[in-house]
């Protein structure tokens, strides 16, 4: 098993202990270990924010307004961006709508043969595409929802369900239904089994490993930690895991929540006194 050195701890380990780099040329894995990873973005979530002015003056209007008008930004001396929210919402939409026109700004003129059924159409039967110089996608319509609909079924109800696949994250020969489906991959399966995947998203997004993810589940008994109640929300027959929700102002997690209570938490911008505030709306 090939080893690589921790250029943080300097400590030899095996390659699977480090993330995969695709900046990395030379053995395409990330200088530093995945324990070093997780315990630097644990301290950066711990880390304080400075203290922010009563007043501070938006970089575009000018206009001086509270703290509360800023997005937050831990890098910055004051911990705040420096343009106020309104202000990056429509620098957001100018930035969004020249993207669009950058894009899909020639009009759908003319007619334009189908790769596929070699007919001449409207423009106006293509759907748009940015791969293609003149915004216009090589298939129509028609034969676009054909393709895709092959794409999806193409092989998978063939492959029975006991067979093997290794996986290349953890080197296991596991189950296919231990696999997510990737209708873009040869055998329509993705190359990583669905432990693998949920370790590095929880990694990269989070900080923690699935095996933190499933104590905690354990720990409130696959309940909700504010409504008590199992996750209810089904996408494609299947429930939904519990969210990790955590702080978005020093990144600390608090706990598994169902989406509703997810959802719900965040509408109220995170903020204790407009949650008080709504109990005691609810008593009347």
């Amino acid at each position: 098993m090939p080893t690589k050195q921790c250029t943080k701890c300097k400590q030899i380990k095996e390659l699977e202990e480090f993330h995969k780099d695709n900046n990395n040329k030379k053995d395409g894995r990330n200088s530093l270990c995945k324990s070093c990873i997780s315990a630097r973005q644990k301290a950066r979530g711990l880390l304080p924010l400075p203290p922010s002015p009563p007043i501070k003056e938006c970089c575009v209007c000018h206009i001086g307004k509270p703290p509360s008008e800023f997005y937050i930004n831990p890098r910055a001396k004051d911990g705040l961006t420096s343009s106020c929210n309104p202000c990056r919402k429509i620098r957001d939409d100018l930035v969004r709508e020249a993207r669009r026109v950058k894009l899909f700004g020639l009009p759908k003129t003319g007619n334009k043969v189908c790769r596929n059924c070699k007919i001449d159409k409207l423009a106006e039967n293509f759907n748009r595409s940015s791969s293609y110089p003149d915004g216009i996608s090589n298939l129509c319509v028609d034969c676009d929802k054909e393709y895709k609909e092959k794409r999806k079924t193409r092989e998978l109800d063939i492959i029975p369900s006991e067979t093997l696949k290794r996986c290349t994250g953890c080197s296991l020969d596991k189950k296919i239904v231990e696999f997510n489906k990737n209708f873009n991959a040869k055998n329509g399966i993705r190359s990583r089994c669905r432990d693998c995947e949920n370790e590095e998203r929880f990694q990269r997004e989070y900080g923690i490993g699935w095996a933190e993810y499933n104590s905690m589940m354990e720990g409130q008994n696959g309940t909700c930690k504010i409504c008590r109640k199992p996750e209810c929300m089904v996408v494609r027959g299947k429930v939904l895991p519990l969210s990790v929700d955590h702080c978005h102002r020093t990144g600390k997690i608090r706990g598994l929540l169902c989406r509703k209570c997810n959802t719900a938490i965040g509408l109220l911008g995170d903020n204790p006194e407009i949650a008080d505030s709504a109990r005691l709306y609810l008593t009347i």
